[in-house]
This record gives structure tokens, sequence and C-alpha cells, in this order.
């Protein structure tokens, strides 16, 4: 079994080792010639006490305060979660998969054990102020709907706006029952799921998958859209180890060579095709989804389905 990475000097050498390899194919690229004194270039004025305008949007709603330091618990879970995910894989040898998990497990220690390092253009000055501004209750931090930035609002507004969303009862309706039914929709997705098993529409290692464990409740979140007039809010509902999670991102993964990504690869696909006596129609979203009845459109597929079959 090859030896498992104890410390980053032997992936520095290996490194060297593929840059030592590819040296070769690699353009020869010549150094700028030197400005005489004559031309030197004009020094432009600057300013000590304003910084520069580009620097919040290099930011951009990316950036984040590190960690001090990651829960190890966290990771062990990622790092299985990401050797789960190569169970499809076929090793020519066994002691392939000991390799693969002893470097995983190095991995793993290896950055548990390293210090977050800020690279980014904040010094410990600007991050104590946002930090500062995070702790102060009456003000709410969040990143722009589009675009590069940052918003500082009034919390209060921000919750009411937030209320007056769900509020709007010929979109969302209040459930009568206060108990968490956070088992109940995982034991009938899972019934439902079992049953395609036995169908033979899903695979054993689909429906492990799929199956929802230890799920939790999804919850909301607004995203400021200053582009619009009297501040409105974007309602984004974070789905992330939801009951619907995995099979939503399964579903994503049949749909996904059935769907365009833009106008171009529209074109592209249509280009070749006759489209004499066809209709093209052009859909807004706020006349979609939230706007159609849930039976509606279910039996409208259903005809579809029917008809083509």
């Amino acid at each position: 079994m090859p030896p498992p990475l104890k410390d980053s000097e032997s992936m520095k050498c290996k490194v060297a080792g593929f840059l030592e390899t590819t040296k070769p194919s690699l353009a020869k690229t010549e150094p700028p010639p030197a400005r005489s004194t004559a031309e030197e270039a004009p020094k432009r004025k600057t300013s000590a006490s304003r910084p520069a305008p580009t620097l919040p949007q290099a930011l951009g709603p990316k950036f984040c305060l590190a960690r001090k330091r990651p829960k190890q618990l966290e990771k062990e879970t990622e790092f299985e979660s990401l050797f789960s995910q190569t169970a499809d894989l076929k090793f020519t040898e066994p002691r392939e998969v000991d390799y693969l998990k002893s470097t995983l497990v190095n991995c793993r220690q290896q950055y548990l054990r390293k210090a977050p390092a800020n690279k980014g253009p904040l010094k410990n000055a600007h991050l104590n102020i946002l930090r500062g501004r995070r702790r102060n209750e009456g003000i709410e931090l969040t990143r722009l709907d589009k675009r590069s930035g940052i918003v500082l609002t009034n919390y209060n507004d921000y919750v009411s706006k937030l209320e007056t969303i769900p509020a709007d009862r010929t979109k969302f309706s209040k459930s009568g029952n206060k108990k968490d039914r956070t088992e109940a929709v995982e034991g009938q997705l899972t019934t439902v799921l079992k049953a395609f098993h036995k169908e033979g529409l899903l695979s054993g290692k689909e429906l492990e998958r799929l199956r929802p464990v230890g799920t939790t409740v999804s919850r909301m979140y607004d995203l400021p859209k200053i582009h619009k007039l009297k501040l409105l809010l974007r309602p984004i509902l974070d789905m992330r180890n939801s009951h619907y999670h995995m099979i939503a991102k399964w579903l994503v993964e049949k749909l996904r060579p059935r769907s365009l990504k833009g106008t171009f690869e529209f074109f592209e696909t249509i280009k070749n095709m006759n489209v004499g006596g066809s209709k093209m129609l052009s859909l807004d979203v706020s006349s979609l989804f939230t706007y159609v009845p849930m039976a509606e459109i279910i039996n409208y597929l259903r005809e579809v389905i029917q008809d083509r079959s």
C-alpha cells in the first residue's frame, strides 16, 4: 500500500514533480523591456484617508468571515459523505481503496490542524468593524439579490417586510398542525421511494441516497433588491438538508440533459430544425408556479404524457 500523506511536504514534492514533467510544454515568456527614466510613468495621486473605490466591489457577496477553528464532527461527516460518493467506482486493486481512505483521513487531519489564513484585501481592522456590525441587534447585514455588495438595513424594517410575504393568503396557507411533522414526512417519502424500488424504478444505491434521514425544517430568508423601488425583498427557501433536498438534486440530474442553459444554446438547438407551423412561448416567472394551482399543473402534465404515449 502506498504510504499516506503525512504532511504538506510530500504534497509539495508531488506538485514539483508534476511541474517538472510539464516544463517542455510551457511557452517561454520574455520579461517586458525596462522603462527608461525619460519614459517613466507619471505618478498617480492617491489619498491615504480614502480607500480605493474598487475594494468593496472586489469583495462581492461571496465574502465571508472565516472560522477561527472548524468543527471536527462536521468535517468528518463531510469527508465520509465524499467517500460514499465513490461507491460506484471500480478499483483495479483492493489496496487502492485503502490508499484512498488513508488519503482522505490525512487531508481531513491537515485541514483541521491548519489555521485559516485571511488572504483577502480586508485587514483585521476591517474584520473587527464587520464583527461589530453583526453584533448590533438593530442592524441586519445581508448580501444583495443581484450584483456584488453588502446591505446594511434596519432589523425591524427587514423583519416587517419579511413577515408580509408569508402573510399573503393568496400564495401561502398557515398549517393548523403545530406539531413538528419532520419524521412523518420522512416516513411518507421513504414509503414512496421503497415502492419505486420494488417496481424497479430505483436501484438499491439510489434508494439509500434519496431516503431522507435526519432532515430539518426548511427556513426562508430574503435578499434586498436595491434595483427596485421601496427596497423590495426576494424570498429564498433554503432547502439544504430538508426532506426533499436529495430528491430535488436527483431530479435535476435527470432533467439537465433535457434543459437549455440560455438563449444561445436554444438557437443552436433549433437552427437545424423545421419549426414551421410551431409556436414559441416566452412566459414570465410571475405567471408560473406560484400562481397556478398544483392540481391543474399535475392534470395538464398527465394529459401531455398520455397523448405522447
